[in-house]
């Protein structure tokens, strides 16, 4: 019970904190607050999209009878 407790309050401080970071713009401030690095969402963009050109890299490569080592 005590966990869930903690969650809610947790829970609800995160929302308060994130709203009133809205209404001042300064959320990507209050988002370094809260998100280790590597779990905000720009990071999740940065991969993905550095993961999609690799991927692209590669097949491209293979199509062409390249290999990469």
């Amino acid at each position: 019970m005590l966990v869930s407790q903690h969650n809610v309050f947790f829970m609800n401080e995160l929302m308060t904190s994130i709203r009133t970071a809205i209404a001042e713009g300064r959320l990507a401030e209050e988002e370094n607050k809260w998100l280790a690095p590597g779990l905000r969402a720009r990071d999740f963009h940065k991969r993905a999209a550095a993961e999609a050109a690799a991927a692209a890299e590669a097949a491209t490569g293979e199509e062409s009878g390249e290999t990469h080592h």
